[in-house]
C-alpha cells in the first residue's frame, strides 16, 4: 500500500496558511489535558492571555509589539525535548541516506529511513524508525518536518539560529509524529493512525509585532474512555484519510484593532486584545464545517466604528449541517431546499454587524425616553399588529442590533419574539449609533438570501416627506435566492402642528408586486399643538396617515381625529400648556375636532368636508363662563391660518330693545420652514375688543373694552371707551346729554395711565351763551407717564391702540409725571351756523411744565342731515361708528376717515394745532389744516400750513402744503399734502390744481416730479427720501422751494347710441413746474451719483416744467388719438444734470428722451 501522508500533510499545510482572514472568540472555559500513551507527554501549553480573563501585561511604548511573546513561544517550542528529539532523529536519517520513494514493505530496510520530498516550494520530510516487531502486527515511530515558506519571527527579527541539518531553522518548521503507527502483515494500517502537532506553534506572517497566528499542539480533553481530540492533527487508517483536525488562535495588536463592549464603546485597559479561536474537524473531503467567531472590535486609528461577526459557517459538508444555521422560510416554501437538507452547501452568517460613528446618530435619542414609551424599533408580534419594541440589558451576551422583522411584505413573515423588558445597564450610546448589518445570510447556488437590516439609518430632522421631518430608526430588506421579498422600515414621524418633541411613530411595508407603500401610525400618548393652543391631546380610531411615493419623494396627508384641551394666553406665542390656570386667558375642558386634515400642498392645515370643531364643556374667558360658537378654521393671507371663536349676545327685542354684546377670539397660526421642514407655530392668541350695545327707553349705552399684551410700545393692558346718551330723540335731533369716558391703561418697563371724560347737552335743555358762541359741553382728563404723539383731528379716532376718540394719539413716555386736559364744545347760537370744540392740554415732568398745547377744529356751515349742537358726534365721528372700525388696520382706517372729510357736502372743517415745549428749550410749532366741500360737492379741497421754530434742534420752517409724494411730516405727525382744489363738473368732466410753497432749513430735499407728469412720461419716481432706506439719512435743506400744477379730465359720450368705448371723447390734460434753492451741508452727498461735496459751496437748485395732452376721439368706432407733451427737468451744479423728453403722437409717433450728465437724485447723509 501507499501511504499518503504527504498529500494529507500538504493539505493541512493550506489550511493553516488560509488562517490569517477569520477568527472567533477564544474558549475561555476550564480545558483539563491528558498526555496519552501513544504519544511523548506534550509539553505544558503556554497559556497566551488574549482573552478578556487572563490579562497578559502589555510592553511599555507607544506600540502594542507582539515580537517578543511570539518569539518567546518559538524560543520554548525549539527548546523542547519532543521537538529536539524529532528534528535530531530527522536530521540523523537525512544524514545516512536513507531515502525512499514510497515504503511497500518492511523488509531489507535499515532504519532510519526517509520518505521526502517538495510540494510547492515547502519541503516535506518522513522519517520512519524504531521498528518493533509482534506477531501480529508491527510498529514504526513516524516524525514528520514541513518547512513553512514563513520566516520565524525571531529571524525576522534578526537572531538567526542556523539551518544546518540537526539545527534551528529560520524558517517555520512544523513537527508532527506518533510512536506507535501499526502495520499488520499484509501490510496495511491497524485501526486510526494519529500523526499530531507536537507543539503549540507561531507562524510569523507579513507584520508579525501586529498579527499574531498559533497552531495548537494536539492533546486530548477528557480522561478514561471520554476523550476528544483537540488541536491540531491528521488521522490516517488503512483506506486513507479518517479526519483533519485544526485548531488556531489569532491575536491582533491594539495597535490595529481593540476590543469594544456591547455599546460599541472601546475598551482603554491595555492589557486586553482582540482575539480569535478557529476550530474544526473534517472526516470527509465531502463533509467540511468550519466555524468562525470574532468578538466585536473597532479599529485603532478609527475607534468610532466596531464591527461584529457571530457565528459564521462555512458547510461543505453533504453529511451535515451546522446547529446554528437556521434556513429562510422562503427556501421551503419555493422548494430551493435539497430533499435530504444536510447535503446544502454554502456559507451561513448569524449575524455581521457594522456600528457607524457616535457623531452619526439619532438626534435627541436616549436609552429610556422620558415619557416611558419605546426607542422606536418596530416589531411584528404575532397577531401581525405593528408595535414598539422594548430596550434590552446590553451585557457582553445580549443580543445587539435587533433588526425590525415586521416590516417585511406578507405572505413571508418572520416570526419574531421581542426580548423582555430588562433595566438598562448601559450608556445611550448604543441606542444613538446606526448599525447596518445582515443576519441569517446565506450565500449558496440560488445566490444571496438573508435580512438585511439597519439601525438609526435617519435622524429626526434630517429626513423631509415634502417638508414633514421623519425618522427612519430601523430598516429592513430580506432577500430570497437574489430576490427582493420585503422591504419595509420604520421610526417616528412629526406632524407639523404636534410640538416637536412629539411625534407619532409609523411602520411601513412596500407591497413588492406592485411596489407600493403601506404605512401604519403608531399612536398612544398626548400630545400637544401649540399652534392651536391645545393640551393634552388624545388621537382617537379612524385617524390615518396616508401617504403617497412620488418619483423622488413621498406626500404624506394626515387625517386627525380626537379631542384637547384648550389652554392659552392672551397674545402669547408659546406652548402655555403648563401654565398654572389662574395665569390664563382662556380656557377650556375639551375641544373635539373630526376630519382635521395636514397635508404638504394645497391648504396644509384644513377640516375635511363635513369636519369640525366643537366645544364640549364650557371654556372661561378672562376668568368668565361664556357660551361659545363652533370654531372656524380659515386661511388667512401669506399662508398662515385663523381659529376664530365668536362670542355674541344679543337680548334685543324687536323694538331693539334690551343688551348685546360682542366680541371674538383669534387663535393665529403661522407657518414656518426651516430648512425643508415644516412646523405650525402659534402666532399668537387675540381676544377681539368686547362690544357693548344697551338700549333702553331714554338710555343707550355704547362702549367697547380691548385688552393687549406683548405689543411692542404700549406692553400689555386694558383700553375702553363708553358714550351713554341720556333723554328720549329722533335723529337728527340730539339727547338731552351725551356722555363719553375714554381710559387706557398700561404697563411696558413701567406703568402709565390716560382717563378722560366729555358731557354734552342739547341746548334746547341747557345753555351758556358766552358772547357770539354758545357753550353746550365740557370735559377733561389727565395722564400719567404717557404724551401725545399725533393729532388727526379731522379724522378723529381710527380704533388703533393708544388713539382717542378725538383722533389725538398717545404713547408711553416715562419722564411725563402729569398730563392735564380740559375741553370745551361750542356752536352759534340758535341757527346751525358753527360747531366746534377746543382742548387745552399741559404736561408736567415732576412740577416743570415740559409742553402747552392747544388744538380744536370747528365745522362752518354743518351739513343738513346733521342736527346742529351734537358736538360730541361731530368730535369723535359717532363713538358707534368708531366701534365699528375697530377691525380696520390703521392704514384702512385712515383711508376711511379721508374718505369721509370728502364726502361732498357743502360744510368747510378746519383744524388747528398749536405747541410750545420747553424740555430742552423753547420750541414752537404750529399746524393748521382745512377741508371744504361746496357746491353739493362740485368743488371740493384742502390745504394746510405748518410752521416751527425750534432752539434745540436749531431748525425753522414755513410750509404752505407739501410735496405730492408725502414727504412733508406736519407737526401734527399726519403728512402735509399740497393745497388743492378740484371741481367735479359732471358729465366726465372734472378739473384741479395744486400748488406748495416752503421755505426753511429743514425742506427734505429737492421737489419731486408730479405724479400726473411721471406716469405720462414714464418716469420712474425714486422713493420718498425719508419712506426708504434713506430714510432717516435724508439731508435738510435751507432755501426754498414752491410749485404748482393744473390739470383737467374729460371723458364724455358722443352719440347716445351704440358701444360708449365706440362713441367718446377722452382727454387728459396737465401742466406744471417745480423751483427749488436749496443749501446742504458740505458732508452730504447724492444718491444716485455718490458726489460729495455737490453743489456750488452746497447750493443746489432744481428747476422743472412740464405740459401734455393726450386725447382720444371716437364716433361709431372711428376717430384719431393726438398725445403731445414735453418736459424739462434741471438740476445743478455738480453734477449737472438736464433731462429732455417730448412725446408726439398723430400722424408719426416721437417719444425722445436726452439725458445730459449725472443725476444727483437726493442728497442724504
Amino acid at each position: 500500500m501507499k501511504i499518503r501522508a504527504t498529500t494529507l500533510l500538504l493539505t493541512l499545510f493550506y489550511c493553516i496558511t488560509c488562517l490569517g482572514a477569520t477568527a472567533a472568540p477564544a474558549d475561555t472555559s476550564q480545558v483539563m489535558l491528558a498526555s496519552p500513551d501513544l504519544l511523548p507527554p506534550p509539553p505544558a501549553r503556554r497559556v497566551f492571555h488574549f482573552g478578556e480573563q487572563h490579562l497578559a501585561p502589555i510592553p511599555p511604548g507607544d506600540t502594542d509589539n507582539l515580537m517578543s511573546e511570539m518569539t518567546e513561544l518559538e524560543e520554548d517550542q525549539d527548546n523542547l525535548a519532543s521537538i529536539q528529539a524529532a528534528r535530531a532523529k530527522i536530521g540523523q536519517a537525512i544524514s545516512l541516506g536513507h531515502f525512499l520513494q514510497r515504503l511497500d514493505s518492511l523488509a531489507w530496510l535499515e532504519f532510519p529511513v526517509v520518505l521526502a520530498d517538495t510540494i510547492s516550494n515547502v519541503p516535506i520530510a518522513i522519517v520512519f524508525d524504531d521498528l518493533r516487531l509482534y506477531p501480529d502486527y508491527a510498529q514504526l515511530a513516524v516524525f514528520i518536518r514541513m518547512e513553512l515558506p514563513q520566516r520565524k519571527i525571531g529571524a525576522a527579527a534578526g537572531s538567526s539560529a542556523g539551518n544546518t541539518a540537526g539545527g534551528t531553522s529560520d524558517y517555520v518548521e512544523l513537527f508532527f509524529g506518533t510512536p506507535n503507527l501499526r502495520f499488520s502483515h499484509d501490510g496495511g494500517i491497524i485501526g486510526d493512525a494519529l500523526v499530531g502537532l507536537y507543539s503549540d506553534t507561531p507562524i510569523g506572517l507579513d507584520n508579525p509585532s501586529k498579527f499574531g497566528l498559533i497552531l495548537r499542539s494536539w492533546h486530548q480533553y477528557g480522561s478514561g474512555g471520554h476523550t476528544q481530540d483537540l488541536g491540531t492533527y491528521v488521522r490516517i487508517d488503512c483506506d486513507g484519510f479518517v479526519e483533519l483536525g485544526l485548531e488556531a488562535d489569532v491575536l491582533f495588536s491594539r495597535d490595529w484593532i481593540v476590543p469594544v463592549n456591547a455599546a460599541a464603546v472601546p475598551n482603554t485597559n491595555p492589557n486586553q486584545r482582540v482575539t480569535g479561536h478557529i476550530q474544526t474537524v473534517v472526516d470527509d473531503w465531502q463533509n467540511i464545517l468550519v466555524e468562525i467567531s470574532l468578538p466585536d472590535f473597532a479599529p485603532t486609528s478609527f475607534p468610532d466604528i466596531a464591527f461584529n461577526l457571530s457565528t459564521a459557517v462555512f458547510d461543505f459538508s453533504d453529511f451535515r449541517n451546522s446547529p446554528n444555521v437556521v434556513f429562510p422560510p422562503g427556501y421551503a416554501a419555493q422548494n430551493l431546499l435539497p430533499a435530504n437538507p444536510t447535503l446544502w452547501r454554502g456559507v451561513y452568517i448569524k449575524n455581521l454587524a457594522v456600528t457607524l460613528p457616535q457623531q452619526i446618530r439619532r438626534k435627541g435619542c436616549q436609552t429610556t425616553p422620558t415619557d416611558g414609551g419605546s426607542t422606536g424599533m418596530l416589531l411584528l408580534d404575532d397577531q401581525k399588529m405593528y408595535a414598539y419594541g422594548t430596550d434590552i440589558e446590553l451585557a457582553a451576551t445580549a443580543t445587539r442590533g435587533l433588526a425590525p422583522p415586521g416590516l417585511l411584505a406578507q405572505p413571508l413573515p418572520r416570526n419574531f419574539t421581542p426580548p423582555p423588558a430588562l433595566p438598562v445597564t448601559e450608556t445611550a450610546v448604543e441606542a444613538c449609533r446606526t448599525t447596518v448589518g445582515v443576519e441569517d445570510l446565506f450565500i449558496d447556488g440560488h445566490g444571496v438570501s438573508g435580512f438585511f437590516y439597519a439601525e438609526n439609518v435617519l435622524h429626526l430632522g434630517d429626513g423631509s416627506m415634502s417638508g414633514w421631518r421623519y425618522s427612519i430608526s430601523d430598516l429592513a430588506l430580506e432577500l430570497v435566492a437574489s430576490d427582493v421579498v420585503g422591504f419595509g422600515f420604520g421610526g417616528e414621524i412629526g406632524i407639523p402642528i404636534a410640538r416637536a418633541d412629539e411625534n407619532f411613530g409609523y411602520g411601513a411595508f412596500v407591497n413588492i408586486p406592485d411596489r407600493t407603500f403601506n404605512f401604519t401610525v403608531i399612536t398612544g400618548r398626548d400630545y400637544h399643538f401649540p399652534v392651536f393652543k391645545m393640551a393634552d391631546v388624545t388621537i382617537e380610531e379612524g385617524s390615518f396617515l396616508h401617504v403617497t411615493a412620488a418619483p423622488a419623494q413621498f406626500r404624506p396627508v394626515a387625517v386627525l381625529y380626537g379631542f384637547a384641551a384648550i389652554k392659552a394666553r392672551l397674545h402669547s406665542t408659546a406652548d402655555d400648556s403648563q401654565l398654572p390656570p389662574d395665569s390664563l386667558s382662556v380656557q377650556g375642558p375639551r375641544i373635539r375636532f373630526q376630519g382635521l386634515r395636514l397635508a404638504t400642498s394645497g391648504d396644509k392645515l384644513s377640516l375635511l368636508p363635513g369636519g369640525y370643531l366643537r366645544f364640549e364643556g364650557e371654556v372661561k374667558i378672562l376668568g368668565y363662563n361664556i357660551p361659545l360658537a363652533d370654531p372656524t378654521l380659515t386661511q388667512v393671507p401669506g399662508g398662515g391660518l385663523k381659529l376664530s371663536v365668536d362670542i355674541s349676545l344679543n337680548l334685543l327685542n324687536q323694538a331693539d330693545n334690551g343688551f348685546a354684546a360682542q366680541t371674538y377670539v383669534d387663535v393665529l397660526g403661522a407657518l414656518e420652514t426651516n430648512q425643508g421642514i415644516d412646523q405650525w407655530r402659534s402666532d399668537g392668541l387675540v381676544i377681539g375688543s368686547i362690544l357693548v350695545d344697551i338700549k333702553l327707553p331714554a338710555l343707550e349705552i355704547y362702549g367697547y373694552a380691548h385688552v393687549f399684551e406683548g405689543n411692542p410700545a404700549y406692553g400689555k393692558g386694558f383700553q375702553g371707551s363708553l358714550q351713554v346718551k341720556v333723554g328720549e330723540y329722533v335723529p337728527p335731533q340730539d339727547p338731552a346729554f351725551t356722555l363719553e369716558l375714554n381710559a387706557l391703561f398700561g404697563q411696558a418697563n413701567f406703568k402709565y395711565w390716560y382717563v378722560d371724560g366729555f358731557v354734552e347737552w342739547n341746548t334746547a335743555t341747557a345753555g351758556l351763551v358766552v358772547g357770539p358762541i354758545e357753550i353746550n359741553g365740557f370735559g377733561g382728563g389727565a395722564y400719567y407717564h404717557m404724551k401725545m404723539a399725533s393729532v388727526n383731528l379731522a379724522g378723529g379716532g381710527d380704533g388703533t391702540l393708544g388713539t382717542m376718540a378725538s383722533g389725538v394719539r398717545y404713547v408711553p413716555y416715562e419722564p411725563t409725571s402729569l398730563g392735564l386736559k380740559a375741553t370745551v364744545a361750542f356752536k352759534s347760537p340758535g341757527a346751525d351756523f358753527l360747531d366746534g370744540v377746543a382742548t387745552l392740554e399741559l404736561r408736567f415732568a415732576g412740577v416743570a411744565l415740559q409742553e402747552f398745547m392747544f388744538y380744536g377744529k370747528v365745522e362752518i356751515v354743518p351739513p343738513n342731515g346733521i342736527g346742529g349742537g351734537d358736538a360730541v358726534a361731530k368730535f369723535s365721528d359717532g363713538l358707534r361708528d368708531r366701534i365699528s372700525d375697530l377691525p380696520l388696520a390703521e392704514e384702512a382706517s385712515r383711508t376711511k376717515d379721508e374718505g369721509e372729510i370728502d364726502d361732498p357736502y357743502d360744510r368747510i372743517l378746519a383744524t388747528l394745532f398749536l405747541r410750545m415745549n420747553f424740555e430742552l428749550g423753547f420750541e414752537f410749532q404750529g399746524t393748521c389744516r382745512a377741508y371744504i366741500s361746496a357746491a353739493q360737492g362740485v368743488i371740493v379741497g384742502q390745504g394746510g400750513i405748518d410752521f416751527l421754530v425750534s432752539t434745540p434742534q436749531n431748525r425753522w420752517h414755513l410750509y404752505v402744503g407739501g410735496y405730492t409724494n408725502g414727504m412733508i411730516v406736519a407737526g401734527d405727525g399726519l403728512p402735509l399734502p399740497p393745497i388743492s382744489v378740484s371741481l367735479n363738473l359732471g358729465e366726465g368732466i372734472t378739473a384741479g390744481a395744486d400748488a406748495y410753497f416752503l421755505t426753511g432749513n429743514d425742506i427734505p430735499g429737492p421737489p419731486p416730479l408730479h405724479p400726473l407728469a411721471a406716469a405720462y412720461f414714464g418716469i420712474s419716481q425714486q422713493p420718498p427720501g425719508n419712506r426708504n432706506q434713506l430714510a432717516s439719512h435724508a439731508a435738510m435743506g435751507t432755501g426754498f422751494a414752491f410749485g404748482a400744477a393744473v390739470y383737467a379730465r374729460i371723458d364724455v359720450r358722443i352719440r347716445d347710441e351704440g358701444d360708449y368705448d365706440r362713441n367718446c371723447l377722452r382727454a387728459d390734460v396737465g401742466a406744471g413746474f417745480d423751483v427749488s434753492l436749496l443749501k446742504y451741508a458740505t458732508s452730504t452727498y447724492c444718491s444716485l451719483s455718490g458726489t460729495s461735496p455737490h453743489g456750488h459751496k452746497g447750493w443746489r437748485a432744481t428747476g422743472r416744467i412740464w405740459a401734455y395732452i393726450n386725447g382720444r376721439a371716437r364716433y361709431r368706432g372711428f376717430g384719431k388719438n393726438l398725445s403731445m407733451g414735453v418736459l424739462i427737468d434741471a438740476d445743478l451744479p455738480q453734477p449737472t444734470f438736464l433731462r429732455i423728453a417730448v412725446v408726439f403722437h398723430l400722424v408719426i409717433d416721437w417719444d425722445i428722451k436726452i439725458k445730459i450728465g449725472d443725476e444727483c437724485g437726493i442728497p442724504y447723509n
